[in-house]
């Protein structure tokens, strides 16, 4: 029997101690997380799971919300919610956004086992989804396809202006981006925005700067978007140049495929 992976997050941890110890004797790996943060920061990186078990209310978010964010963030596990409460109320509620089960505590380790063991038997029997795409830049992870960047595994919650702002300037590393480029790649080529012909260039500024505090706020040494009052932008990854002449837009430029319609 294959093992199966399952990532638990609930805020007993002697509940998940318990888990952990009698499910490993049914083939099962736990991963045991206090809080919802934890189980973010889990699929940030490249950990994974085959299930996850979530408690119906976690200390710093419901499990229903919890839920939410995961299929935000394009986190496709199936997810059994594990409650004392097994009301025909929150049953219907977890299964109508998403969750493949709904499992009282009170039935016992043994019945989980198998209901997890069940599930992953099913997930095996459907086609596997594409791999997500995950791009790197140092401590900056970045995923194009549902528009998430992480900072050391910590989701920035960048808007998703800011994260095709982020997306253009780690596509073209060599050079400084004009604020031009930033402008229409947050709009469209040629938008007309601000006050006077060169208007853009302040909203641009802003934008920056907010993106800057975003960062910052998960490192205060955070200095990776370097400046040039003319030319514009660089995210710090070789030695900077001068702008180039450039005929394309930067859809035609910049990878990832991030249309304007985001």
């Amino acid at each position: 029997m294959d093992r199966v992976r399952l990532v638990l997050a609930d805020s007993d941890g002697a509940y998940r101690a318990v888990v952990a110890v009698k499910l490993g004797h049914h083939g099962v790996d736990v991963v045991g997380l206090p809080d919802g943060q934890a189980l973010l920061r889990h699929f940030a990186g490249d950990a994974g799971a085959d299930i996850i078990g979530l408690e119906w209310m976690l200390p710093d978010v419901s499990g229903m919300d919890m839920l939410a964010r995961l299929r935000h963030r394009g986190v496709r596990v199936p997810v059994i919610f594990l409650t004392i409460d097994a009301s025909a109320r929150r049953e219907s509620q977890a299964l109508g956004r998403g969750a493949i089960d709904f499992v009282a505590k009170s039935r016992g380790l043994d019945i989980l086992a198998q209901r997890v063991h069940r599930i992953a038997r099913l997930v095996d029997l459907v086609p596997a989804a594409p791999q997500e795409m995950v791009l790197r830049f140092g401590l900056l992870q970045m995923k194009p396809q549902v528009c998430r960047a992480y900072w050391q595994g910590v989701d920035l919650n960048l808007t998703m202006n800011e994260f095709k702002v982020v997306r253009l300037l780690t596509s073209r590393t060599e050079e400084y981006v004009s604020p031009r480029d930033i402008y229409d790649c947050m709009h469209y080529a040629g938008f007309i925005g601000g006050t006077g012909e060169e208007g853009y260039r302040t909203n641009v500024r802003s934008a920056i700067r907010r993106i800057r505090r975003k960062f910052q706020a998960l490192d205060p040494g955070f200095d990776a978007i370097a400046t040039l009052a003319v030319e514009g932008y660089q995210w710090r990854g070789s030695p900077p140049r001068r702008p180039v002449d450039r005929a394309a837009s930067w859809h035609d430029q910049a990878a990832g495929g991030i249309s304007d319609s985001l």
